[in-house]
């Protein structure tokens, strides 16, 4: 009876320390300072971090596959933490993407720095404020980040130009998303993951990539990468607006 009762509270323990553990999870978004990867060992000294952007506190925005994300005081930034990775092949994957992107398409992506490489030189304590409330300082010269512009998802900013009547501004946006699939191709870099809706958005009114996690040198046809990032774009917009949905074919026509 004893060896009976024993069992049944170490079974209800373990069933509590579950249930505790998931509900912690779902309330953190599984996001803990362990969860943050390094930098790569080499030493490196990145000039122009923008320290006015980094002297601000930084709120839980979400998580991705790669990252945690938080958003600035203003609202006007977002700095992406990268999740440690077990693999080793899939964060020099990962952090190759980010390079690319800061070498090579950092204005089309919004990247403001890029910190993939340990530093000595940033000297300073970042305060983010994680999914429940809490605060925690994080040591920028020993975390792998990237800092981007915050922009508006790729969908809902066109759907609010359509509803507004804003026509030459979501025309403006149209042609801003092609010439930025253009301009990638023309760079020579291929995007795994070429999703608009989830991985590309709006600053001011310029199209830029979001997620730029995905990313390697390859040639690439631009004509065709371009119409098929777009189709999904000509589906929505047939159901929306039709004129645009012509406007759109027009431009896509002359590449």
């Amino acid at each position: 009876m004893r060896k009976l009762k024993w069992v049944a509270k170490l079974l209800l323990f373990c069933l509590a320390f579950y249930g505790a553990k998931q509900f912690c999870e779902k309330e953190t978004d599984g996001f803990t300072l362990t969860q943050l990867a390094r930098p790569l060992p080499e030493l490196s000294v990145l000039p122009g971090a923008p320290r006015d952007v980094l002297n601000q506190t930084f709120y839980y925005l979400g998580r991705g596959g790669q990252a945690f994300a938080f958003v600035s005081e203003d609202g006007c930034h977002v700095i992406k933490f990268f999740k440690h990775q077990r693999k080793s092949a899939k964060r020099e994957r990962d952090f190759t993407s980010y390079r690319i992107a800061g070498e090579e398409l950092k204005e089309e992506s919004g990247l403001e720095y890029v910190h993939c490489y340990r530093t000595v030189d940033l000297k300073k304590q970042l305060t983010i404020v994680d999914k429940l409330g809490i605060a925690h300082a994080i040591d920028l010269d020993n975390q792998a980040f990237v800092l981007q512009k915050k922009a508006d998802l790729f969908y809902p900013y066109l759907e609010q130009l359509l509803n507004t009547g804003q026509w030459e501004a979501a025309k403006e946006a149209l042609l801003s998303v092609v010439a930025l699939i253009g301009a990638r191709c023309e760079k020579g870099i291929f995007d795994e993951d070429a999703k608009l809706h989830r991985n590309v958005g709006f600053v001011e009114n310029r199209a830029v990539f979001i997620d730029v996690g995905r990313f390697r040198k390859s040639t690439v046809d631009k004509k065709q990468e371009v119409m098929k990032v777009v189709e999904p774009l000509q589906a929505w917009l047939k159901n929306k607006d039709a004129a645009l949905e012509c406007y759109l074919q027009e431009r896509l026509n002359e590449i």
